[in-house]
């Protein structure tokens, strides 16, 4: 409780170099934080993915008066596609649906690897379960320019060890910490942070 969700400034340095894409940006509150802990001018770049509409309009008007930050109304996956977006959940982040919904909207799903050509220094996510198939999207990105990860590990029961795993298997050496910001009626909000291997 001591930091920010993401944000544990012990071990995650970030400064004006930093090019970062915030998966599951919903109305802004992520990047908000981030500027309060690393200041207006800390980050190159800022990269906002949000698929529910009405957070996604939210969040245009939380960064408009920032000029570095790109908003995209897309979801983040293994490889281009559309899926079905819940438009009846209420949710922090609105789910996205496998099956036929009578008011299901579609929302383009991209590889961070196709939609971002320049390096990132920084991904987090938060993105309702959909964490496994995110990262393998991202895979280039990690192999080649070894970014800091924040990325929630509670929304399903495996991504507690499989995304350390599948991060190891890309780029062994990454350092891992898990940080715990929920209540006690639950365990969410527990947050997997894993920082690059230190060059020898």
């Amino acid at each position: 409780t001591r930091y920010d969700d993401y944000f544990d400034r012990e071990i995650l340095r970030c400064g004006e170099e930093d090019v970062v894409a915030d998966l599951g940006a919903y109305t802004g509150d992520t990047f908000l934080s981030y500027v309060k802990n690393y200041g207006d001018n800390g980050y190159r770049r800022y990269y906002c993915y949000e698929v529910a509409p009405n957070s996604y309009r939210a969040l245009q008007r939380t960064t408009e008066s920032y000029p570095l930050v790109i908003c995209r109304h897309k979801g983040a996956g293994a490889g281009p596609g559309m899926m079905a977006l819940d438009a009846q959940s209420e949710a922090s982040a609105s789910k996205l649906s496998q099956g036929e919904l009578p008011d299901a909207e579609t929302v383009e799903v991209v590889a961070l690897d196709d939609d971002i050509r320049e390096p990132l220094t920084l991904i987090k996510m938060d993105i309702e379960g959909a964490e496994q198939s995110a990262l393998q999207g991202c895979a280039r990105h990690i192999r080649e320019d070894r970014p800091k990860l924040a990325l929630s590990v509670y929304h399903n029961f495996e991504d507690l060890w499989k995304l350390p795993r599948m991060i190891e298997e890309l780029v062994p050496g990454y350092r891992f910490y898990l940080r715990y910001h929920g209540g006690t009626g639950w365990p969410s909000e527990i947050t997997l942070l894993a920082l690059p291997p230190v060059e020898q």
